[in-house]
C-alpha cells in the first residue's frame, strides 16, 4: 500500500527495470492466514501501476499454505492471469516446524513435515499437481524456475525486451517438452531461436 507514482517515477528515473514481488497468494483468506497485512485491491493497485510504468515484475506465489483449497488456488491463477506479471515463479509449501505456523498445528491438522504434509483443505501431493497446472497453463505470464536469471541478464545489459522474450521461449519450450504428445521438431525450433534471442539486443 506504500507503492504511487512518486515512488514510481523514482524508480524508473533511478533505471529500475524489474521488481520481484512476494505476492504468494491471490486468495484474502490465504494471505490472512500467512499473517500478510496486505489486501488483495492493494496487490491489483499496483500491479496496474507497474505495468502502467513498464516495470517489468516477477512474481512468487506460493501453493498449498495451511487453509488453502482448490477454490483458493484459482483464484490466484485468476489473479495471475489478471494482473500479468511479466514473470512468475511457483513454490510450494513447505512445513518448516520452527515457524509460527505450526503453533497452530492442531487448527490446521496439520502433519508431516518439509514437502511431505497435510492440513485440513489441501496435502502436498495435491499441492505439487496443482503447482504443475499452474506452470503450464497460465497464458499471461512467463513460468520461470529462477527467479534470478532475469535479473543476471538485464545486469548483463540485454535489454528487458530480449530478456523477456528469451524466457518466453524457454517457458514454451518447456511447455512443449511436457506434453504427452511433445513433438520434438517444436522443442528443437524454439531452442534454436533461443540462441539468437539475446543476441538481437543489447545496452550499448
Amino acid at each position: 500500500d506504500t507503492l504511487d507514482r512518486e515512488a514510481l517515477d523514482l524508480m524508473k528515473e533511478s533505471g529500475c527495470q524489474l521488481v520481484h514481488l512476494g505476492i504468494e497468494s491471490g486468495n484474502q483468506q490465504v494471505l490472512d492466514n500467512m499473517s500478510k497485512r496486505v489486501k488483495l485491491p492493494d496487490y491489483y493497485r499496483a500491479m496496474d501501476l507497474l505495468n502502467e510504468y513498464d516495470i517489468m515484475t516477477s512474481a512468487l506465489i506460493l501453493i498449498g499454505f495451511p487453509g488453502e483449497t482448490h477454490a483458493s488456488y484459482r483464484d490466484t491463477f485468476n489473479f495471475v492471469e489478471a494482473t500479468r506479471p511479466t514473470f512468475f515463479r511457483i513454490h510450494r509449501w513447505f512445513y518448516d516446524h520452527d515457524t509460527p505456523v505450526h503453533q497452530k498445528r492442531e487448527a490446521y491438522q496439520l502433519e508431516g513435515g518439509g514437502y511431505n504434509w497435510s492440513h485440513a483443505t489441501m496435502d502436498s501431493a495435491t499441492a505439487h499437481q496443482l503447482s504443475t497446472e499452474m506452470s503450464l497453463n497460465i497464458r499471461n505470464s512467463i513460468h520461470t524456475d529462477d527467479y534470478s536469471m532475469a535479473f543476471y541478464l538485464l545486469n548483463k545489459n540485454y535489454t528487458p525486451n530480449s530478456v523477456r522474450h528469451y524466457l518466453y521461449l524457454f517457458d514454451q519450450a518447456i511447455k512443449e517438452k511436457c506434453k504427452p504428445n511433445a513433438r520434438q521438431e517444436i522443442v528443437e525450433a524454439f531452442i534454436q531461436k533461443m540462441r539468437t534471442a539475446l543476441k538481437q539486443e543489447i545496452h550499448e
